[in-house]
């Protein structure tokens, strides 16, 4: 620190006793809080991982991770029953509580569910209890890519048309199996919520659902041996502005495929100067 001396324009430095003893605590909070992973000061417990990456998931696979924790504060955290963000998901607690320097683990079970393929991404929160309430302690994350036995280059079908018009999507099909599959069940299941308003405006309250007639599913080839393709092609006939969702499905005997379509109707706009 600098301070003036009396009747001169000279500045004398003075050594100031810092208080380390005082900043220690806090400085440990903060290089804890950068360098370990899962630890946010107040909580108390620091994760190994927060992270789980599973890799290849079959589906119908059923896989569990184990995120283990230590508490490394001064009083005992009394946890909440986890939550997790889907069904395909469950956690399991080793204990309610940690007492100060303690230890435990949370389980986390994924299922990987017929008709879903590719990454997905999974999150289950800790909550401790505080007074008054709960408090979130962590978010959990656990990964994964999901494979079947064929695997379709889309993960989405979708169309834009006029209404009277037809629409013709494809997507091709993978063998990624070591064995050779037979594709001859294989159906659709499309609705389309139709708005009978005149005009190109949609109005929702003015909607009818129903089911998508005549729709038309082909496959070039349904006899693939593995890593062999084929083309999957669907065709359907729109009948008035709005919209359709649904999926294709194409069940095996080890796992099964949904391919979701989407598509948007527009109201032809006629030329009245051309009629």
């Amino acid at each position: 620190m600098i301070h003036a001396v009396p009747g001169s324009t000279r500045f004398a430095l003075r050594p100031v006793r810092l208080h380390f003893v005082l900043m220690r605590p806090l400085m440990v909070l903060l290089v804890l809080s950068c360098l370990l992973p899962g630890y946010a000061a107040g909580q108390g417990l620091i994760f190994d991982s927060t992270t789980h990456d599973f890799g290849r998931v079959k589906q119908r696979e059923k896989v569990r991770a184990t995120f283990r924790y230590t508490n490394a504060g001064t009083d005992t955290v009394y946890l909440l029953e986890p939550r997790a963000g889907c069904g395909c998901t469950a956690a399991l607690l080793s204990a309610p509580m940690v007492t100060p320097k303690g230890t435990g683990s949370m389980s986390v079970d994924f299922t990987a569910y017929a008709g879903t393929f590719g990454h997905v991404e999974k999150h289950v929160q800790m909550f401790r209890r505080v007074p008054g309430g709960e408090q979130q302690i962590a978010t959990l994350t656990i990964k994964a890519f999901i494979v079947g036995e064929v695997i379709p280059d889309s993960t989405l079908l979708r169309f834009d048309v006029t209404e009277g018009d037809s629409a013709v999507m494809h997507t091709a099909l993978h063998n990624s199996s070591d064995h050779p599959v037979t594709l001859d069940n294989v159906s659709a299941a499309l609705m389309e919520y139709v708005d009978t308003t005149a005009g190109t405006a949609y109005h929702s309250d003015r909607v009818i659902g129903r089911a998508v007639p005549d729709v038309v599913v082909a496959l070039a080839r349904t006899q693939l041996e593995p890593g062999e393709s084929t083309e999957l092609s669907i065709g359907l006939r729109t009948h008035g502005k709005g919209q359709v969702t649904g999926s294709v499905r194409i069940v095996l005997p080890q796992s099964e495929i949904r391919v979701p379509v989407v598509g948007i109707v527009r109201r032809l706009v006629r030329d009245p100067r051309r009629e």
